[in-house]
């Protein structure tokens, strides 16, 4: 039984660092190959603006996630208890 469990969390660590392995090979294949524009490290506007891209992708890929949202399409009181959000 333990063995199973350390075989399962062996094979998801190898699997996360292969996706991840292929993710940063294909982020700097991008880059040379396709790079428009080198924004400079030591500049404090590029991590802000870095900073806010990130974060405004996360955001709408964590909205996405969610799916659109179930709106009755017969909106009464149960329904309106339902999707209040107060």
């Amino acid at each position: 039984m333990i063995l199973t469990y350390l075989l399962t969390f062996l094979y998801m660590c190898v699997c996360s660092l292969l996706m991840r392995d292929i993710e940063i090979s294909s982020y700097i294949w991008v880059s040379d190959n396709y790079g428009i524009y080198t924004l400079p490290w030591n500049s404090p506007w590029t991590w802000l603006l870095c900073l806010l891209g990130v974060d405004f992708c996360y955001y709408w890929v964590h909205r996405f996630s969610h799916g659109l949202p179930n709106y009755s399409f017969n909106f009464n009181f149960t329904s309106y208890l339902h999707n209040n959000n107060t």
